[in-house]
């Protein structure tokens, strides 16, 4: 059996068909006897004939190839070594997807002060565009009723003056007319009769 592994590590030459049809050996593990006779892939005396390889080389072969580990189902060193692997992964990620969302979290922040500062100057900006017209359509307005009231006052102002006139004018001359009586008065008989009833 030896030998057969030492064939299967062997990359200098395939086993030949003919000497491997030839070469028929009892295995004592089976059996032993004429019906136990197995064919093998080689025997000792045949791997000469191929050109078995020498020590050195199997040493080489040896170290080239890596070693046959157990399989990972039944190392339990292996599935703790997974479980360690995948937990530390599971770190790695939810710090990576917490960092991603401090990170949208400050730039939403930022984006909303920005969006709430135009938004801001953009509703300044329509209310002087507002207020401006506005402000002239209140002067406006209110020069017009200054002016309207202003009128109106000097209407009446003047109206005022035209009945002042006229009464002082009225007054003055009936002031006149009594002075002009009494005057005509003092020359001729006094006609004031007192009468007493007693």
């Amino acid at each position: 059996m030896a030998g057969v592994k030492a064939l299967e590590g062997s990359p200098r030459k395939k086993p030949d068909a003919k000497a491997l049809k030839n070469s028929v050996v009892t295995d004592p593990a089976l059996g032993g006897g004429d019906d136990a006779q197995r064919h093998l892939l080689a025997a000792p005396d045949s791997l000469q004939q191929l050109g078995a390889p020498d020590q050195a080389a199997a040493m080489d072969q040896k170290a080239i190839s890596p070693p046959l580990s157990p399989s990972p189902e039944k190392d339990p060193s292996n599935k703790s070594a997974i479980a360690i692997q995948s937990w530390w992964r599971g770190v790695l990620t939810r710090r990576t997807v917490r960092q991603a969302t401090l990170c949208v979290l400050v730039i939403q922040r930022w984006w909303r002060r920005v969006s709430f500062w135009q938004r801001e100057e953009r509703r300044v900006t329509v209310l002087a565009m507002y207020v401006r017209p506005m402000r002239a359509t209140v002067l406006l307005q209110s020069l017009v009723r200054m002016w309207r009231a202003r009128s109106q006052y000097k209407k009446y102002q003047r109206a005022v003056l035209v009945i002042q006139n006229k009464w002082r004018h009225y007054a003055c001359r009936r002031e006149a007319a009594v002075f002009a009586g009494s005057s005509l008065a003092d020359g001729g008989v006094d006609l004031n009769i007192e009468i007493i009833v007693g």
